[in-house]
């Protein structure tokens, strides 16, 4: 074998190594600022993806560092290794001096940060134009994952997102969870008052006619009553159609009912 073949042979391991670690990594990219009132909810989400992805055997972490979102999953990825100590941080950084002109309680985050990290990877070594767009390519271009933190079509993080979209990457937004996640808890709120207007009517009937009720009608009443309860615990928008279906039955039959009774014709 010359030295040639074997600086290819290197090279070919090299790159199938990288190639491997790409696909177990999940990389990072959020705003610098979230709503106070969705901090919580992020901190939240970031969790349960982070370890929906180790359950996927995504072993690689990569954060760039900066302040709010990238923060907030730095020490999200920290926290989970004490109860998954074999994932590793991986920091991708844009300069050396990226914590210019940040406050010093920042400035002793990131440090704390850096000593816990696995990995740290420079982009450039001085801030330069385009060093934090080079740091974001990195970061797509050696993950397989994005989660993301994207609520503006500008900025770092649009731009990011942009670059994984054109490299096929799989993207999940927080913000646009978040976002479904009100829906549907705006929805159920709703149906839930309606559940106990319907509920309102059955306990009408059935208290006016307490010894004539049918049990198929109590059996009835008691079944909105469990609705309107599980109708508040929907997740998903599927499982509050499912709900609305069966209250809008439930409502035609007391109308109906009470119609009847309303003509003195007995249920």
């Amino acid at each position: 074998m010359t030295e040639k073949d074997a600086e290819k042979i290197k090279e070919d391991i090299r790159l199938l190594h990288a190639e491997i670690k790409k696909a177990w990594t999940c990389s990072f990219s959020g705003h610098r600022e979230i709503p106070q009132q969705q901090i919580s909810a992020v901190k939240k989400q970031l969790r349960e993806l982070i370890i929906n992805a180790i359950k996927d055997e995504y072993l690689w972490f990569c954060c760039g560092g900066a302040l709010g979102f990238d923060t907030l999953a730095t020490q999200t990825v920290l926290e989970l290794k004490e109860q998954y100590p074999d994932i590793l941080l991986m920091l991708a950084l844009p300069c050396k001096t990226q914590t210019s002109h940040w406050k010093q309680a920042d400035i002793d985050e990131y440090e704390r940060i850096k000593s816990l990290a696995d990995e740290i990877i420079y982009t450039s070594e001085e801030y330069e134009q385009g060093c934090m767009q080079k740091r974001n390519r990195f970061m797509v271009d050696n993950s397989s994952m994005l989660i993301c933190y994207l609520t503006k079509n500008s900025g770092g993080t649009a731009y990011t997102v942009d670059y994984a979209n054109s490299k096929n990457k799989r993207i999940i937004n927080i913000a646009q969870k978040l976002s479904t996640d009100y829906f549907v808890t705006a929805k159920a709120e709703v149906l839930s008052e309606k559940a106990h207007s319907i509920l309102a009517k059955y306990a009408k009937y059935t208290n006016y006619n307490a010894e004539n009720t049918p049990d198929a009608i109590i059996d009835i009443e008691n079944k909105v009553a469990l609705l309107a309860k599980e109708i508040i615990q929907c997740k998903t928008e599927e499982e509050i159609n499912k709900a609305a279906q069966s209250l809008a039955i439930y409502e035609n039959i007391i109308d109906n009912i009470q119609a009847l009774s309303d003509k003195n014709i007995d249920v």
